[in-house]
C-alpha cells in the first residue's frame, strides 16, 4: 500500500484495492454510516479506525483517521473518512 499526497487530494496505490475507490470527507462519520444505513443504503464496513497520524505528512498531527465502506446505487464501493482527535 502506497499514499501519494496530491495537494488536497490523496492517492492510494494498492494491489488489493479495486480498480476505482471514491473517498468522502464526512465530519460526523458514525451519524452518516446511519443516515445511509436508514436511507437503505448498503453498509459494507462499520467505521474503524485505519490509522493514528504521528506528524502532518498524510492528514492532521494528533488525529485518529476512521473509515467506512457503503455501496452505491450501482454498487460501486464508496469510502468514507473522518479525522477526529486521538484519544490517548
Amino acid at each position: 500500500m502506497l499514499f501519494f499526497r496530491l495537494g488536497p487530494v490523496r492517492l492510494l496505490l494498492d494491489r488489493t484495492a479495486p480498480s476505482s475507490l471514491l473517498y468522502l470527507e464526512v465530519e460526523d462519520l458514525p451519524g452518516a454510516v446511519e443516515r445511509l444505513r436508514t436511507s437503505g443504503t448498503d453498509v459494507e464496513s462499520e467505521p474503524h479506525v485505519i490509522f493514528t497520524h504521528a506528524d502532518d505528512t498524510l492528514g492532521p498531527d494528533g488525529t485518529d483517521e476512521w473509515h467506512a465502506f457503503v455501496r452505491d446505487s450501482e454498487g460501486n464501493l464508496v469510502g468514507l473518512v473522518s479525522r477526529v482527535p486521538s484519544v490517548a
